[in-house]
Parts: structure tokens; C-alpha cells; sequence
């Protein structure tokens, strides 16, 4: 925890002393703040659902939003637009590049997160396993909660001894129910405003999502 406090003071020490004009230099701590802020809000959502608070109640469209706010807003928003206001770009086009950012952002948390469940680990690097046995409130889970299949996979999700076999029907269900369909179609690039997945609980092997 300290050594981010320490790694965030350089880096608005940093942006402060960057050398570029007056007013450059306060659009980009504007920036940095307004990134910092989100970020935080979007990690304080993770940890309050990894601690069972209020989960029952967040939908698809949560999970979206807290990613967003987490990975997005400063892996992708705040260094394309930073790059932009130093380059001196128009206003237009960094509040486009914000919104590519965004979508990026979510896009790459997406993936990740199907690579969390469904990865090859000798290719991933990441166990396939641990996002179930910590029960990670991750949207192929909060859709899946929508569908007829989420009762055979509540009673895996947060097992912290889930072995292969366990894991394995979980993500068979997380198939047949359609979440997997759900993410990946998320998770594909496209033009327009990110969809908004519907509400309400769906047949398991009929369950569908907005379109972006």
C-alpha cells in the first residue's frame, strides 16, 4: 500500500513537471485525478463483491460498469488521452479516444476473464482454476446467475478445494446456459455504444444479451 502511495505521488510529480505548456499540464492532472478517482471506485466495487456485499443484486451491466472503472480508465482512457493532450490534439478527438479506450479496456477485461475459466494455462499463464474456487463475480457469473443452469453452478462457484472434474462441469453449464456465447459476444469489437444486457432470468439454454 505504500509503495502505491509513493508510486502515485511520483507520477503526478511527474505530470506536474513535464515541461509542457501551463495549461496542458492542468488538463493532464485533471485527467490523472479523474482516473485516480474511478479507479478506485471501480476497486472498491471488486472488493465489496468479493466480500458477498449486496452481490445478489448486481446485474451484467454492474460487472461491465466496475470493469470499466477498474482496468479501463487507466490501462487504456488515461494514456490515449494523455498522448493526445500532449500532442496537442482537439478536444473531439480526445474525448474519441477516451471512448475507444473504454471500449478496449472492457473488451481486454472480458477476455481476460474468459481466460480465467475457459484458458489453456500453458498458454494463459493463469490458473483456470482460481477464479472459481474465489467465486469472482465476473460476468459470464453474473449472467449465468440469470439463467435456469445457476443453481448446478452456485454450488461449485467459492469451493476453495473445486478440483478439475468440478471445474470442468462448471464450465459446461457456463456453456450450455449460453454466458460463455454472452461474453464472447461482449467481448468482440464493433461500432457503437457498449449494449446493455437485458434483466431478468432466462431459460439456461436460451439465454441471450444485448447488442452493442
Amino acid at each position: 500500500m505504500l509503495a502505491g502511495d509513493l508510486a502515485l505521488v511520483a507520477a503526478v510529480r511527474a505530470v506536474a513537471s513535464c515541461g509542457a505548456p501551463p495549461e496542458t499540464v492542468e488538463r493532464l492532472l485533471d485527467l490523472l485525478d479523474r482516473t485516480v478517482h474511478a479507479t478506485a471506485a471501480g476497486e472498491l466495487t471488486d472488493v465489496g463483491l468479493g466480500l458477498g456485499l449486496e452481490a445478489d443484486a448486481v446485474s451484467l451491466g454492474d460487472v461491465l460498469t466496475m470493469s470499466e472503472r477498474k482496468t479501463a480508465v487507466y490501462s487504456f482512457v488515461l494514456p490515449l488521452q494523455a498522448g493526445a493532450l500532449l500532442a496537442g490534439a482537439p478536444t473531439e478527438k480526445v474525448e474519441r479516444l477516451g471512448e475507444i479506450g473504454r471500449l478496449l479496456g472492457i473488451g481486454f477485461q472480458l477476455v481476460d476473464d474468459l481466460q480465467g475459466v475457459f484458458g489453456d494455462e500453458a498458454v494463459t499463464g493463469k490458473s483456470a482454476l482460481t477464479d472459481l474456487r474465489e467465486g469472482k463475480l465476473t460476468p459470464l457469473i453474473a449472467h449465468a446467475r440469470t439463467t435456469d443452469a445457476w443453481a448446478g453452478i452456485a454450488v461449485h462457484l467459492g469451493d476453495p478445494d473445486l478440483d478439475d472434474a468440478g471445474a470442468a462441469h462448471v464450465r459446461t453449464l457456463l456453456t450450455e446456459c449460453g454466458s460463455r456465447a454472452v461474453v464472447e459476444e461482449l467481448a468482440q469489437p464493433r461500432p457503437g455504444p457498449r449494449p446493455r444486457p437485458p434483466t431478468g432470468r432466462t431459460p439456461a439454454r436460451r439465454s441471450r444479451a444485448g447488442r452493442p
